[in-house]
């Protein structure tokens, strides 16, 4: 079996809702199948030009697709929350790679965590390719991320009844409003055009790189090139609709990377989950301690925190059991963590290796 077709069921299986994929994440179980099938030798790994090609035009798509003026429409509350979140998580980080003494490879691997819990996965394979983290430690943090978040969620939600009570205690007023989305409409129309344009940033990306123009490392140089051209059709009033191509080609990477691990990879994950439960333990008391100081409401910190460590329909579902006509301002949040996800998870990634050597 080819890589490309497990991507492909696992992709029309994430759009299914069974029971089970609310337990088992698609993009997990997709990881341990092609795990397990190139371990038994049953499936075929792509040519490397194939990830060199995948990565960038992912990440031009998710980019392309933002529309970064609707995060100055959500208001100063939801700013200061966002940017709360966005330290902490930074600074949860730093504080639990001193504590476990986290070594050069553990380290690295929760430096590509960071770029999932200030964006998304898509931003933890571009951080991991850029730091030349092994498939085996990918797939561990993939893992750590799928644990952590699950009971991240779970407890953002339980919170939801504790609102007036936790304003209170902030000295908060809950009033927000909606983030506007008028002024820019999607086009269907526009995609072909804009998912070959993605080929294309991607193999002049290439081609910069094989040049010789190379910033830290070849795969930062592509991720660093197709994201600025991505931001490039920020102007635009009209967009594409690529967010399916954007997520296949988020599997498809995934099944990738998994078709090239090994199962030493989960050696000591439990150490790594109490770490990452560590960083939501310290995020979640420096969000605390933020919305006491600024007098913020539990629905802004609570949005603001899931947008980084979940994504779109995670934050926005969460927003609209808080508020039902403010879902958009969770997708508002997610969308801008995509945006900052692979700089914001690269930096902190040398920082940790930095102190891990």
């Amino acid at each position: 079996m080819s890589t490309f077709a497990l991507a492909t069921l696992f992709f029309w299986l994430s759009h299914k809702k069974w029971r089970l994929l609310s337990f088992a994440p698609p993009i997990v179980l997709l990881y341990a199948v092609t795990m397990l099938l190139s371990y038994l030798d049953l499936i075929s790994t792509p040519s490397d030009l194939v990830l060199k090609l995948a990565l960038p035009m992912m990440l031009f798509l998710i980019v392309a697709s933002a529309d970064v003026r609707l995060f100055v429409t959500l208001g100063r509350k939801l700013l200061l929350s966002y940017a709360l979140a966005l330290l902490s998580i930074v600074v949860a980080f730093v504080s639990v790679a001193k504590l476990f003494g986290l070594a050069s490879e553990e380290a690295s691997a929760f430096g590509a965590l960071s770029g999932s819990w200030m964006g998304g996965v898509a931003n933890m394979i571009a951080v991991a390719k850029a730091i030349d983290l092994s498939d085996a430690s990918f797939g561990s943090m993939l893992i750590v991320d799928s644990i952590n978040y699950s009971i991240w969620v779970a407890l953002l939600f339980f919170l939801i009844p504790f609102a007036p009570r936790f304003n209170a205690f902030t000295a908060s007023s809950a009033s927000i409003r909606p983030a506007e989305e008028a002024s820019v409409t999607r086009s269907r129309s526009a995609t072909f055009v804009v998912v070959l344009l993605s080929f294309a940033v991607a193999l002049l990306a290439n081609k910069i790189a094989q040049a010789g123009f190379v910033v830290l490392n070849y795969t930062t140089t592509t991720v660093l090139i197709s994201s600025l051209a991505g931001m490039l059709l920020w102007l635009k009033r009209e967009r594409a609709e690529t967010s399916s191509v954007s997520s296949f080609l988020l599997y498809l990477l995934v099944a990738i990377i998994g078709s090239e691990a090994v199962f030493s990879s989960f050696d000591g994950v439990l150490r790594l989950v109490l770490a990452g439960f560590s960083v939501l333990l310290i995020h979640a008391v420096l969000m605390v301690l933020g919305a006491k100081i600024f007098r913020l409401d539990l629905f802004s910190i609570s949005i603001a925190s899931l947008a980084n460590i979940g994504g779109v329909a995670s934050a926005s579902i969460l927003a609209a059991a808080h508020h039902k006509d403010l879902a958009s301002v969770g997708a508002v949040m997610a969308i801008m963590g995509y945006l900052v996800g692979t700089i914001g998870g690269l930096m902190v990634a040398k920082l940790l290796i930095y102190l891990g050597g």
